[in-house]
């Protein structure tokens, strides 16, 4: 229950249109995608996940993303942040910082992006997670 994407986000879109359990049976699949092929094969009625899971080619191959109506949709939350150790040596945690966000301007940078299925990564602060915090203060009642 503590998932943001796959509990706490659907949650809130639920509770927003006025639906609270027992209005609605909550299973949880192993992954996103689990729960998405599911939906599609009618072994449940609706599933959440992020707006780019039926073009993802493990989706394509067998799911037509024309037969899928979004009932709801969120708005856009920031990912999980990459951080490092706070005794992390400062001049180390800043070539790290400036390496990552700038993996997108080499070729070889491309490629380690590729291989995290990521075309970028930008730097987040603070206040880019309070999106998060408001969501879950309407879900749990909960402030941080």
């Amino acid at each position: 229950k503590g998932a943001m994407m796959a509990f706490i986000a659907p949650t809130y879109l639920l509770k927003r249109a006025s639906l609270e359990q027992p209005d609605y049976v909550q299973k949880v699949a192993i992954n996103p995608a689990a729960g998405c092929r599911a939906m599609y094969l009618g072994q449940a009625d609706a599933c959440g996940s992020g707006s780019i899971m039926f073009s993802l080619p493990l989706m394509r191959k067998d799911t037509d993303a024309s037969q899928v109506r979004i009932l709801a949709q969120g708005e856009p939350l920031a990912h999980l942040t990459w951080a490092v150790h706070p005794n992390m040596d400062a001049n180390l945690r800043q070539l790290l910082q400036s390496e990552m966000k700038n993996l997108d301007e080499s070729e070889e940078g491309q490629t380690v992006l590729k291989s995290m299925r990521l075309t970028d990564l930008a730097e987040a602060v603070d206040s880019d997670y309070d999106p998060h915090r408001k969501i879950i203060e309407y879900v749990f009642d909960e402030k941080y």
